[in-house]
């Protein structure tokens, strides 16, 4: 789905229009979902509706997205986390503030002890998942 925008400048009798392209990556509008989204949206609804919530997770404007381009349906709320269905149970999915390393906790962790996380900024924050609940 993209987005247009017109923008027109006068340059003495002649006009300039420029069009801007803009990408819109994720979606909550069931419109835009196909049969696999949808199915795995129902996952996601089914195991929320069961409370299969981590601790950390924050209730508050919780609403599903899809990411067109990874194709990942979630949760997310107004923090930002992030929650996939995992082994029949929703689960943090996290990335890392500096270079953009997606996974869950314990994928994190073992590429952090595997030396594939060097920044000092996504080491500190791997690091601190440990302390999470």
């Amino acid at each position: 789905m993209y987005s247009y925008y017109i923008s027109v400048a006068k340059s003495g009798r002649t006009f300039l229009i420029l069009f801007y392209m803009s990408s819109i990556s994720t979606f909550n509008n069931l419109e835009n979902y196909g049969y696999r989204e949808l199915a795995l949206a129902i996952e996601l609804l089914t195991l929320y509706s069961e409370y299969k919530l981590p601790e950390s997770f924050v209730e508050e404007d919780v609403t599903i997205m899809f990411n067109h381009y990874s194709g990942m349906v979630f949760i997310t709320n107004e923090e930002y986390q992030v929650l996939v269905a995992n082994k029949g149970r929703l689960e943090l999915f996290y990335t890392t503030p500096y270079k953009g390393i997606e996974g869950y906790k314990e994928e994190l962790l073992e590429m952090l002890s595997n030396g594939e996380i060097t920044h000092s900024e996504d080491i500190e924050f791997v690091l601190a998942l440990t302390t999470d609940k």
